[in-house]
């Protein structure tokens, strides 16, 4: 009789492993079912949802000095998401970045069941030629990978993105006026994870072309300095894994390079990235009908001081006594010299003890018809001797030209020429020798012995 009365009990133990089963493949169907619908209506709830404008503050991202130049530091985006036939999802979206309107637009493809997505997206400066491009996909499987990119795009001083942001920027400097420049620019970045490692590699690369500039430099009308580099190019880059870093080697070129009248040809570089600093191994260009190169010179990134030499050779006598006198005449010969550089905080030039010499046993000569009266008063040289000097630049033939800018204390420098040889008056030929300094501080010398040269 107990044995009866245990098996009711016994079957219904038995049969709860199958009810509870059920129940859980219920839950599972409905729970995909809700899942499937959710998915089905995502898009038309999401597209029925009026989103909140998104605001940034980017006073903090700004130079404390640049903060001032915009009426609006903030990026505000107001979005939109929208149906579309080809794509689960796109969205719109406008509004500014600092003072200037932007807009955008992107699509995406999606798979709940296969966790992964796809789309594009492009970003567009409303009233200019610049837009940004982006392409992207990613899977719980295969990771994510992403493109951005520039395309060629050219740009101008009028240009209402690049041109203001460049005439916005030059204002904070008193000593630059005048800014003109237009140019090509390109740039592409890409990013993806790998092999299931989720730290990415990336890699950028950006290159401007056609640069041409020009500009005056100077803190007073009378000071001011026509600056101009026509043709620049340059192609930057950088590549990583994570956080890591690597520089990739620059080679900048240029056309032409002209300050105040003086003017460097095909001028280039080649700058390589060390552990702590910016190698540059060679940098040079064609002045004077010569050649003019630095060597091996160190840059640190975060004072960018630095000391170097650069080195004159086969220069033409004529041209570079046009460029650093008041010559109203001709030479001949040829030159070489050094001048010591160096430069603290990427802005303030310095020369050491410099000079430019004629070639040892090689011979020149040098006509001026009315040599400057200016510079021969200055040299403190007495009257009849300047008298004889203006003379024998008439038609002087030279076996030694030495131009020497050396300094003499903490805020005075000397600039002399000394010129050894022989000069010729009808048939009486008589030898010469003389030099004529000028004394003072760096700018009242530079002023008087080069940039006199280019007031005609």
């Amino acid at each position: 009789m107990a044995e009866e009365e245990k098996k009711p009990t016994e079957g219904k133990r038995r049969r709860w492993p199958k009810v509870l089963a059920w129940i859980i493949v219920g839950t599972l169907l409905v729970t995909l079912a809700m899942l499937a619908a959710l998915v089905a209506l995502a898009p038309t709830i999401l597209t029925s949802i009026d989103y909140p404008e998104y605001v940034y503050d980017l006073t903090e991202s700004l130079p404390e000095d640049a903060r001032g130049l915009f009426t609006n530091r903030t990026a505000r985006i107001k979005v939109q998401l929208m149906k579309h036939h080809a794509w689960d999802l796109v969205a719109i979206g406008e509004g500014t970045i600092l003072d200037w309107p932007v807009s955008f637009d992107a699509r995406l493809n999606y798979s709940v069941f296969g966790l992964s997505a796809d789309g594009a997206a492009h970003l567009r400066i409303n009233e200019t030629e610049m837009r940004a491009d982006a392409t992207f996909a990613a899977s719980a499987k295969d990771g994510w990978a992403v493109d951005v990119s520039i395309p060629e795009t050219e740009f101008c001083s009028d240009d209402a993105f690049l041109g203001d942001a460049a005439r916005r920027f030059a204002s904070l400097s008193q000593s630059v006026s005048n800014l003109v420049f237009s140019g090509k620019i390109k740039f592409s970045a890409s990013a993806a994870t790998t092999n299931g490692i989720p730290v990415p590699t990336w890699n950028a690369d950006a290159w401007v072309q056609g640069l041409d500039v020009a500009l005056l430099s100077g803190e007073t009308p009378v000071s001011m300095t026509p600056i101009s580099m026509d043709g620049f190019k340059m192609h930057a880059g950088a590549s990583g894994i994570g956080s890591h870093v690597d520089i990739k080697p620059t080679f900048p070129r240029a056309t032409c390079i002209e300050a105040a009248g003086f003017a460097m040809s095909n001028v280039f570089a080649s700058v390589r990235a060390t552990e702590t600093a910016y190698l540059v191994t060679e940098a040079g260009a064609d002045v004077c009908g010569g050649k003019a190169r630095i060597y091996s010179l160190f840059l640190l990134p975060e004072r960018l001081d630095a000391g170097f030499t650069l080195f004159l050779d086969d220069i033409d006598a004529g041209l570079a006594l046009e460029s650093i006198a008041e010559f109203n005449g001709t030479a001949t010969g040829r030159l070489r010299g050094k001048i010591p550089m160096r430069l603290k905080g990427g802005s303030e030039l310095s020369f050491g003890d410099a000079y430019l010499h004629s070639i040892p046993g090689e011979t020149g000569t040098i006509r001026v018809a009315d040599a400057d009266p200016r510079i021969l008063a200055l040299s403190g040289l007495p009257e009849d001797e300047r008298s004889n000097i203006a003379k024998a630049l008439r038609n002087l033939s030279y076996r030694v030209l030495n131009i020497n800018l050396r300094k003499e204390s903490e805020n005075e420098h000397a600039l002399s020429y000394k010129l050894e040889g022989s000069a010729t008056s009808g048939e009486t030929t008589v030898p010469v020798s003389f030099e004529i300094t000028l004394h003072g501080p760096m700018q009242t010398v530079i002023n008087t012995g080069i940039r006199a040269a280019r007031r005609r």
